[in-house]
């Protein structure tokens, strides 16, 4: 399997001397890091990384994410999860705005675990939110300030930094459309978080020898400590979809990046999804995607 990029590989490649040295001189390199978007090199290639990040792209590319190939024309803000594998192609020679990434250690300790499950980070939905010149404006000046506090020498900035952080968010779901905003946490959205949390954490798998153990709505429902039709009923209310097309979704988004990215071949790819046999894989995947693992793996350049 193509190993993932590393934050630090990401200084490394990416970044140019001396934005390079600022950042690896820092001694947690875990830590949550900002920089402009004119420090780095305009490719990223197709990969996922052990990190989070969240872009400022002023300035047009394409942008890959999952199956999804998009044109960026316009200022956008991007989020990106160590889930899914994503590149970015600069076009324009003039490419402006920020990034910021942190790992899953800056959330735990400094307590920010929602962003996971937040609807920005969620693997189903195209991270792209375009922004108007004032939202660009604004989100501009809080990167900014993330820049300057993760510089400071103030004793509390991790307090700071992650008020920063939270201010990012909440400006992104501002911009969503109304239509996709929910309301306040109800018993039917944490049913459905915590169902979405289960699904991810068996993702991404790397060998058959420890396979996905959670594959039907009765496993998921049985881990809720709730009726099978009960997680369907909830599902379906909060994301129009069934608990079978979710996980279905899920697995064939993994099965694809297996045979793209990875050395299994096609019966380990199987038994690392937790199908019993090759033969119930390869039917799986052809109800889904009206064709085989096999063409796929074949149509490898």
């Amino acid at each position: 399997m193509i190993r993932k990029e590393t934050i630090q590989d990401y200084y490394i490649n990416k970044c140019r001397e001396q934005e390079k040295q600022l950042l690896l001189d820092h001694t947690e390199v875990s830590a949550l890091k900002v920089f402009p978007r004119s420090a780095y090199s305009g490719y990223s290639p197709f990969r996922r990384r052990d990190f989070y990040k969240i872009s400022l792209i002023i300035g047009t590319g394409y942008f890959r994410y999952a199956q999804t190939r998009l044109a960026l024309t316009k200022p956008a803000l991007l989020f990106f999860n160590p889930r899914i594998a994503y590149s970015w192609e600069a076009q324009s020679k003039v490419q402006s705005g920020w990034h910021c990434l942190f790992t899953d250690t800056f959330l735990q300790a400094n307590r920010i675990g929602f962003w996971q499950f937040s609807r920005l980070f969620q693997t189903g939905d195209l991270p792209v939110f375009y922004l108007n010149k004032e939202q660009q404006k604004t989100l501009s000046y809080l990167f900014e300030k993330l820049r300057e506090e993760v510089n400071s020498a103030y004793a509390y900035k991790f307090d700071v930094l992650t008020s920063y952080l939270h201010l990012i968010l909440h400006e992104a779901l501002k911009v969503q459309p109304a239509s996709v905003q929910k309301g306040k946490i109800d018993a039917s959205a944490e049913i459905a978080r915590l169902f979405v949390e289960l699904l991810e954490k068996q993702f991404p798998v790397y060998t058959p020898e420890e396979p996905v153990t959670l594959r039907t709505p009765a496993d998921f429902a049985r881990e809720l400590s709730i009726h099978t039709n009960h997680l369907n009923r909830v599902l379906k209310s909060v994301t129009g979809k069934t608990s079978t097309a979710l996980i279905a979704a899920r697995f064939i988004n993994e099965a694809i990046a297996l045979l793209n990215y990875s050395n299994l071949n096609i019966s380990e790819i199987a038994y690392a999804l937790g199908f019993e046999h090759p033969s119930n894989f390869n039917s799986f995947f052809k109800r889904h995607t009206g064709t085989s693992p096999l063409k796929i793996r074949d149509n490898i350049v």
